[in-house]
Order: structure tokens, then sequence, then C-alpha cells
């Protein structure tokens, strides 16, 4: 509550970040995600996040099959479905971002159901990790941009992309007061699905 800009708050994640290192601990959390949403009423969540994030004490394989265990599992007891989107970050390099879109095609058929590129926009245009969109797109996987931080130059805050692509606006200002989650302002243009969301 405390952060002046995006990237304040992005630094809150490295507490969060820091507890989620080991397999136990992430098949925990993606579990009671889905518990918790489906105790709310919830009958269908994704979870997104970075798994980059998790290595080098995972391997990005295990940061991506031990959330999909939890979820499965807790989908099985709720019967709440559960999926998962794989998110680049534009402050990690481009090659980074290209090797999680593989990733998110290799387990499309096990519960990833989206690439998304966020973080902070300052410095770090998406067009500069248009390959791994391009990578996701061809394999079928829906995808989305976020942008609406800091004002990034103008042409810089997603790459064109056909019919099909998604699109998220984040919306910094609808997570005040909220708990940490992405809270989205719907978006709309050609290949673009309006949505709007909030956890």
């Amino acid at each position: 509550r405390d952060a002046h800009n995006l990237e304040e708050y992005l630094e809150r994640y490295r507490f969060t970040i820091a507890v989620m290192q080991t397999t136990e601990a992430m098949e925990r959390i993606a579990y009671e995600f889905v518990v918790d949403s489906a105790a709310d009423s919830a009958r269908y969540v994704e979870a997104r996040y970075c798994p980059a994030l998790h290595t080098p004490a995972l391997s990005l394989t295990e940061a991506v099959e031990a959330p999909l265990a939890g979820l499965k599992r807790a989908e099985a007891e709720t019967g709440t479905m559960a999926r998962l989107i794989i998110c680049g970050l534009r402050t990690l390099p481009p090659n980074i971002s290209e090797d999680l879109a593989r990733l998110s095609v290799d387990y499309r058929g096990d519960g990833v159901v989206g690439f998304d590129l966020a973080g902070a926009e300052r410095g770090h245009p998406a067009v500069d990790h248009a390959k791994a969109f391009e990578h996701a797109l061809a394999h079928g996987l829906a995808c989305t941009c976020h942008a609406g931080g800091p004002r990034p130059r103008r042409g810089s805050a997603s790459p064109r992309y056909p019919a099909g692509s998604l699109s998220h606006v984040q919306c910094p200002y609808a997570e005040r007061g909220t708990s940490v989650g992405a809270s989205h302002a719907s978006v709309s243009g050609p290949g673009v699905r309006g949505d709007t969301q909030y956890r």
C-alpha cells in the first residue's frame, strides 16, 4: 500500500517468492489457492506466475509440475476447475521469455492455458519479447500482455498479434485495498477479448 509506482509494488513480491522455492511449497500454495477460491464459490480459476523466479532452486519443469499437481489435486477435491498461465517478465532477457513460451506449449494439454508478459514497462518494451508470443500463438495458446503501469513510450506496450490473442491492461488503482492479486481492466481492439477480472 505504500508503493508509489508499479516497480515499487512489484518489489514487494521478493518476500513471497522467497518462500516459494521448493516443489512442496509450490504445490501447497497452488492447492490452497484453489481450495480458498472454491470456498468463495469460484467455479473456474487461473493462477498466473513466472516459473523463472523459482530457479535455480527448481528447474523450470519442477516449477511448472509442482503447481499443476496442486491445482489438479484441489480441482479433484472441490470441483473448481483450475488452470495455469505462465508468465514471462519484461525485466528478464527475451530468451527467458522464449524458454517460458516453449514451456507453456509443452504443458498445454496438462493444464497450462496461456502465456503472459508482465512486469515493469519502463525501459522494457514488449516488442523485445515478440518471439515468445509468436511461438505461443503459433501453438494455439492464448496470450496476455500487461500494460498500463508508468506510461511507456508510444507503441511499446505490446507487439501486434493476429486475431485470437488476448491483451489486458493492468489497473494498479483497482488493487488498492485488495489482497496481493491481479486486477485487470478491459481493453478492446482487433482480436482482443474484453475481460474484467478482480481477485
